[in-house]
């Protein structure tokens, strides 16, 4: 993949990662350390919740679809974090064995004004499961380098 800047981004352009099935264990894992909900930790106490069975967290499922983009490679080297995730919805819930895919879309492309070396590139990020299913929505300004003089 070639190293790419602020300059190299046009809104519009898309982006479409790898896939990565989700199993019972992630799911599990993730709950007991980071989001103890009982319908996301515990089996029994999830079949007479809202969704009949254990669900991933809409955080789990934010950080895979960042780990999915990011793992492309696109903004390996000019990503130096951001300050938000904004607009994020949780359209379906993420299941033990549904398997993720993430578009994301260059929203916009912004210099900074005050710092020349860098900028903000808005991403829209789309997660989809096997059958296509929007899973979560979610747009994140990420803080990258602007290309070197």
């Amino acid at each position: 993949m070639t190293t790419r800047y602020l300059e190299d981004f046009n809104v519009g352009e898309k982006f479409i990662s790898a896939k990565l099935n989700v199993s019972e264990a992630d799911i599990l894992d993730y709950a007991h350390k980071y989001d103890p909900q009982p319908f996301h930790k515990d089996k029994e106490a999830a079949k007479h919740g809202l969704f009949g069975e254990v669900v991933a967290s809409g955080f789990q499922t934010c950080a895979l679809s960042f780990k999915l983009f990011f793992e492309t490679g696109i903004i390996t080297a000019c990503n130096m974090g951001a300050p938000a995730v904004d607009n994020v919805r949780f359209l379906k819930p993420l299941k033990a064995g549904d398997t993720l895919q993430v578009e994301v879309e260059v929203a916009e492309v912004r210099p900074s004004k005050t710092k020349p070396a860098r900028g903000i590139l808005v991403l829209h990020y789309k997660t989809t499961n096997q059958r296509g299913e929007t899973m979560c929505t979610m747009s994140i300004p990420h803080i990258v380098r602007r290309r070197p003089a």
